[in-house]
C-alpha cells in the first residue's frame, strides 16, 4: 500500500512540474511552448492538470497537448478541454505524432483559431504500429467558449507527446503470429499505453491480424478471421491468463487451438510471466489438448564463432581455428569470402571472386550464381539461397535447393538508385533486412518473404523502410527476432547500432574500425565483430568493445 502511496505521490509531483513547463507564451502572432523531452523515461504513470477556471485559448491547448500524457478512463482529462460534442466524438486512439524533442510553434489565425506546427520524429498509428519520420505536422484547433470558459471545439483525433513522454506512457509489446509452417513464432512490434488496460489491447491487436508490410502471407494466424475478445476480457490470476474469446474459435481443430494457445502466451508474457494461458467462450473453458510440440520465438544457432582465417575456415578458438568438418575441407580450394550457414549445417553459401557458391554437408560445391558484384549471400529455412548484386534490392534471388532453378524475387519498392551492401535473412525465414544507400541517405529495408503452398519464395510484400543515422552503411546483422544491427562509419570511425523491427534505435558503443558484424544466442551479448585488421571483439557489460580472439581473420560466417 505505501509503495502505491508513495508512486501516486510522485506521478502528481510530476505531472505539477510538467504542467510548469508547457504553458503557451500569449504575446505576438507566433508562440512557442515546450514538450518535455530527454533520454531516461520515467517508471510511473502520469497525472494529467484539468483545466482551471478563466484559462484563456492559449493555456487551453497547452493543458490539452499535455493531458495527453494521461491516459486514464479514456483520457478523461483530456477531454475535459474539449466542448462537450467533441469529446464525445474525439479518438486519442487513432494516432500517436512523437515530436523531434524540439519546441512546437502555435500559429493564432484568428480569434477563435489556433494552428500549432509540431515536427515529429515518429508516429504510431491506431493498430499500435510504429514508423520513424521526419516531417512537419500542422494541427489546426478551434475555441469556443462553453459555460464562460474557453473549450477546443474542433481538433485532430490523437495525441502529441514528447520523445521522454512517448517512453512515460507507452511500451513496446510483441505481438506473435505463426510462420507458414507452423515451427516458429514472429514477432510483430506495436506501441501501446502500459497499465492495466494493456493485456486487453495487446490481445485485440493479436486478433486483428499483423501489420501491413507482414501480412502479405509472410505469417498466419491460428485464430480464425472476425474473432474478437469477448466481454469477460483477459483475466490474468497467479499466473494463469483466462481469455475470453468469440464463439468462432469453437469450430476450431485442437491443433489450431494450441496454435492459438501458444500465440497468445508468447504475446503475453511481455506483460507479466505466465505459466499457463486458458481460452474461453462467455467464461465457459474452452478443452485444449495438452502437446509437447511448441513453436519457437527465438531460433538458437551453434555457440561458437566461425570465420575464414589463417587456415582456412574454422571456429574461433584463442588465437587459432578449428577446423569445422567438412566445410573446412570443401572450402579449401576457394578463396575466402562472405558466407553463411544454416543452422542445421548442411548448407555452407559463399561468395567468391567468382560467384555464388552452395555447399552441402553431403554432395559437391555448385556455383549457383555466376553473376557479377554480388553480396554476401543468405540461407533461408527451406534450404533456398538468396543472392543479391549490389544494383539493388531488384536483382535478388532465391535458388531452389531442389535442382538449383534460380527464382527471381525483384521488388518495385527499391529507391531509386540505391546501392545494396547488405542482405540478411531472419532465422524463422519469414523476413529479410536490407542495407540500402540511396540518394537521400542509407536506409534499412525490410522486407517479408511471401511464398507458395510448396513454401517456394515468389516475391517480398511491401518494404517497412528506415532510415539510418551516424554515418555510411557498413553492414547489417540480425540481433534477435525483434531486432536488427548495424554499422555506419563518419569521419571519426564506426558505431555500432540497434534498431527494432517497428521500433526505435540505440547506439552500441563505437568499436575500433569495424568492418563485418554478425549475431548469435543471447542478444546483444552473441554480437561479433571483425576489424579491418582481423580483430574480433564483443560488447563488454559497460557497452564497450573488447577483442575476444585471433587478430588474423578475413570474414566472419553468418550463422543462420
Amino acid at each position: 500500500m505505501m509503495r502505491r502511496i508513495r508512486a501516486a505521490l510522485v506521478a502528481l509531483l510530476a505531472s505539477a512540474l510538467l504542467a510548469g513547463c508547457v504553458a503557451i507564451p500569449t504575446g505576438g502572432a507566433v508562440s512557442r511552448f515546450a514538450l518535455r523531452g530527454g533520454d531516461d523515461a520515467p517508471t510511473f504513470n502520469f497525472l494529467a492538470r484539468p483545466p482551471a477556471e478563466g484559462d484563456d485559448q492559449d493555456e487551453i491547448l497547452a493543458g490539452f497537448i499535455q493531458a495527453g500524457i494521461d491516459t486514464q478512463d479514456r483520457y478523461a482529462v483530456a477531454r475535459q478541454y474539449l466542448t462537450t460534442d467533441l469529446a464525445a466524438r474525439w479518438n486519442p486512439n487513432s494516432s500517436v505524432t512523437v515530436t523531434d524533442g524540439t519546441r512546437s510553434a502555435s500559429t493564432r489565425v484568428d480569434g477563435a483559431r489556433i494552428s500549432l506546427t509540431v515536427r515529429a520524429s515518429a508516429r504510431v498509428d491506431a493498430s499500435g504500429a510504429y514508423s520513424t519520420t521526419s516531417d512537419t505536422a500542422v494541427l489546426p484547433f478551434s475555441f469556443v467558449k462553453q459555460k464562460g470558459e474557453w473549450r477546443i471545439s474542433a481538433a485532430p483525433d490523437g495525441t502529441v507527446l514528447s520523445p521522454y513522454n512517448f517512453s512515460a506512457v507507452f511500451a513496446a509489446f510483441p505481438l506473435y503470429f505463426l510462420d507458414p509452417t507452423g515451427a516458429f513464432l514472429v514477432p510483430d512490434l506495436r506501441w501501446y499505453p502500459a497499465g492495466a488496460s494493456a493485456q486487453d489491447r495487446v490481445v485485440r491487436g493479436l486478433l486483428a491480424g499483423p501489420a501491413t508490410w507482414l501480412g502479405s502471407g509472410a505469417v498466419v494466424s491460428a485464430f480464425p478471421r472476425g474473432t474478437q475478445l469477448g466481454s469477460d476480457g483477459v483475466d490474468i490470476r497467479d499466473g494463469v491468463a483466462t481469455v475470453d474469446l468469440s464463439a468462432q474459435v469453437l469450430e476450431e481443430s485442437a491443433a489450431a487451438r494450441r496454435r492459438m494457445t501458444a500465440q497468445l502466451q508468447t504475446t503475453l508474457q511481455s506483460i507479466t510471466t505466465l505459466s499457463a494461458v486458458r481460452l474461453a467462450v462467455r467464461g465457459v473453458a474452452i478443452e485444449v489438448p495438452a502437446d509437447s510440440s511448441m513453436p519457437t520465438d527465438d531460433p538458437q544457432v551453434g555457440t561458437e564463432v566461425i570465420a575464414f582465417g589463417q587456415g582456412g575456415l574454422g571456429t574461433v578458438s584463442g588465437q587459432s581455428l578449428a577446423p569445422l568438418p567438412p566445410f573446412t575441407a570443401k572450402t579449401a580450394e576457394l578463396p575466402a569470402g562472405p558466407a553463411t550457414l544454416d543452422r542445421s549445417r548442411s548448407t555452407l553459401a559463399l561468395r567468391s571472386s567468382q560467384g555464388v557458391w552452395r555447399i552441402p554437408a553431403a554432395g559437391q560445391a555448385e556455383l549457383v550464381d555466376r553473376r557479377s558484384a554480388l553480396i554476401a549471400p543468405a540461407i533461408d529455412p527451406e534450404g533456398f539461397v538468396w543472392t543479391a548484386q549490389t544494383s539493388g534490392v531488384g536483382t535478388v534471388a532465391a535458388i531452389d535447393p531442389r535442382g538449383g532453378v534460380v527464382r527471381p524475387i525483384g521488388s518495385a519498392s527499391t529507391p531509386s538508385g540505391g546501392v545494396l551492401v547488405s542482405m540478411r535473412m531472419s532465422r524463422d525465414g519469414t523476413r529479410i533486412a536490407f542495407g540500402v544507400i540511396t540518394a537521400d541517405g542509407p536506409v534499412l529495408q525490410l522486407g517479408a518473404i511471401q511464398r507458395d503452398s510448396s513454401l517456394v519464395p515468389t516475391g517480398l510484400g511491401p518494404f517497412l523502410t528506415i532510415p539510418v543515422t551516424g554515418g555510411t552503411l557498413v553492414d547489417v546483422a540480425w540481433i534477435d527476432p525483434q531486432s536488427v544491427a548495424y554499422l555506419v562509419r563518419d569521419a571519426s570511425g564506426t558505431t555500432v547500432r540497434s534498431q527494432q523491427v517497428g521500433g526505435q534505435s540505440a547506439s552500441l558503443g563505437r568499436p575500433v574500425d569495424a568492418a563485418q558484424i554478425v549475431g548469435g544466442n543471447a542478444g546483444v551479448d552473441g554480437l561479433r565483430i571483425l576489424t579491418s585488421e582481423g580483430g574480433l571483439l564483443q560488447q563488454t557489460g559497460a557497452g564497450g568493445w573488447q577483442t575476444t580472439g585471433t587478430g588474423s581473420l578475413s570474414w566472419l560466417v553468418t550463422q543462420q
